[in-house]
């Protein structure tokens, strides 16, 4: 099967697929989508993300860990911004720059987006404004 841009680890077509590039846009968040797919994947997540062999040899901006309602930011070096989603992609909690070694849960989360905060949200909000 063929991957979809904007998606990486992942066949387009798949439930998954469409509920993580559904999510990223309700977010405004855009980039290179991964799908943690394996354990390493699981467990590392953003901090290793670049490390990582995707299929289209991109690493992603942005990363979906299905059937997931925890996550940690134990050994990250930068902030990121998490988002906890349901089943459709809608956002049910948003935490922004979150730092290391934090450990955050949302009892009704089907799956979590994480990406590399910028730590400057003023500047992002003004650029949103601007569009």
């Amino acid at each position: 099967m063929e991957t979809e841009r904007g998606c990486v680890g992942v066949e387009s077509g798949r439930p998954l697929h469409k509920m993580a590039v559904g999510a990223v846009g309700r977010l405004g968040w855009s980039g290179e989508v991964g799908i943690a797919d394996t354990f390493l994947r699981r467990l590392f997540g953003m901090a290793r993300a670049g490390s990582w062999v995707w299929k289209n040899g991109i690493p992603p901006d942005v990363m979906v860990f299905g059937s997931c309602r925890a996550v940690h930011t134990v050994g990250m070096r930068g902030n990121l911004d998490i988002a906890f989603v349901d089943g459709e992609g809608i956002p049910l909690r948003v935490e922004k720059s979150v730092g290391s070694g934090r450990f955050l849960f949302c009892r009704n989360a089907f799956a979590v987006v994480e990406r590399l905060s910028d730590g400057d949200e003023t500047q992002k909000d003004a650029e949103r404004e601007n569009v």
